[in-house]
């Protein structure tokens, strides 16, 4: 089902974590795919494969400005100013190992929250807190034609490399699935029935799957 050539030039789950892992220390990677599709694990997955480094969850989307560094005040001699310190978050207060950063819903956060992490996505840096050497960050969003919420400007994305991620199909769920305890029934029911993994931009008539995500809210509303 997923012969498209905008699909074909799409990655897989396991695909993004291996680029990830090489180009995350020095580029940001913003994974857009389907609502549901795994994207947030890549984290966990990230994370197995660099024990060395300490996973940090960031939620776009219950940040404010506020929630993102807050003041402090110190003393210079007879000199007042502000220092911003970093929500905890972002795991910059972790000085002894390198982290991985996860922005999740990064499309969904407010514009504001969007604009304050530009240079940290492009930088690796929080106003004066940068990150521990070998860090890495990436970053998750929603497809635009979903229609729930995700959008950046010009300027965010050329700050960022998309990485456009596929559905993931029945086969390569089955063993996840398999390793981690789903009941059989539920195995044999997605390996008989592949039409649950397909992406709905693939499916010209929403009739001719009812698996999945419908682009018009409306179709899903009884006649």
């Amino acid at each position: 089902m997923q012969n498209t050539a905008k699909a074909m030039h799409s990655l897989g789950l396991e695909e993004c974590k291996d680029l990830i892992l090489d180009i995350g220390s020095q580029r940001t990677v913003l994974l857009q795919g389907d609502m549901g599709n795994g994207k947030s694990s890549v984290l966990h997955m990230l994370a197995k494969a660099l024990p060395t480094h300490v996973p940090c969850y960031v939620d776009c989307t219950t940040k404010d400005l506020g929630d993102i560094m807050m003041p402090k005040f110190k003393v210079n001699g007879e000199q007042d100013y502000v220092s911003f310190i970093p929500n905890e978050e972002f795991g910059l207060h972790i000085k002894d190992k390198p982290i991985i950063m996860m922005l999740d819903e990064f499309g969904k956060a407010n514009r504001s929250v969007k604009m304050a992490l530009t240079r940290l996505t492009l930088e690796r840096e929080l106003g004066s807190n940068k990150l521990p050497k070998d860090s890495i960050i990436f970053a998750t969003t929603n497809k635009g034609s979903e229609g729930v919420g995700d959008m950046l400007e010009p300027h965010q994305r050329d700050r960022v490399i998309i990485v456009n991620v596929r559905k993931t199909m029945n086969t390569e769920w089955l063993p996840w699935g398999i390793n981690n305890g789903i009941h059989p029934s539920v195995l044999g029911w997605a390996k008989d029935t592949p039409q649950l993994f397909h992406a709905f931009e693939d499916v010209k008539n929403p009739d001719d799957n009812p698996y999945i995500f419908r682009e018009n809210a409306n179709d899903c509303m009884p006649q």
